[in-house]
This record gives C-alpha cells, sequence and structure tokens, in this order.
C-alpha cells in the first residue's frame, strides 16, 4: 500500500515485471488517489518502499482497530503497474 499524489490513476490485472538478473515479479496494481495497492503473487513486491497490508488478514470483518502506518509517498506517470519513477526520473534515463 501506498499513497500517491497528483491526477493519475493507474489498474492493472495480473502482470509481471522480468527484469534480467533476477527480481522479477507478478503483481496486480489498482491506484487511485489517494491509495495505491499492490498484490505480489508467490514473488517479492516490485518496489521494496510499498508498505505490507497482507497482516490485515488476519482481522475480522467487523473487528476495529487503530493501526499507524507510515506510508511511502509514490509517483505514477506511466500506465505501467510498479513503476514508481518520477517524470523527471523517466526522461532523465534517455539522456547520455
Amino acid at each position: 500500500m501506498f499513497y500517491t499524489i497528483g491526477e493519475r490513476s493507474r489498474s492493472a490485472g495480473i502482470s509481471a515485471i522480468v527484469r534480467p538478473g533476477g527480481n522479477s515479479a507478478i503483481l496486480s496494481e489498482i491506484t487511485f488517489p489517494p491509495f495505491g495497492f499492490v498484490m505480489a503473487f508467490e514473488s517479492d513486491p516490485p518496489d521494496s518502499r510499498l508498505f505490507d497490508i497482507s497482516e490485515f488478514s488476519r482481522f475480522r470483518y467487523c473487528d476495529f482497530h487503530s493501526i499507524p502506518m507510515r506510508l511511502p509517498v509514490l509517483p505514477i506517470y506511466t500506465y505501467y503497474p510498479g513503476d514508481y519513477r518520477s517524470e523527471d526520473e523517466i526522461f532523465k534515463k534517455g539522456e547520455t
């Protein structure tokens, strides 16, 4: 889970990120400001900054608990799930 700012949203069904040399991920993402949710399927999350909410599954539907969370603020600029680069980072990659 993460916070996002800006006006962009994205959603992706089951997708894969394939990185040469390992650290690939199978994931699904729904992001609609101000929140983003990523579900990783039998793989590590696509970004280590994401806040893990897997433990929420141990609560029942009607349970009430106050849980402080420090969510990262991640930008979404592209339509690619798991891509949290800023606009500046994306366009600087192309410079030589």
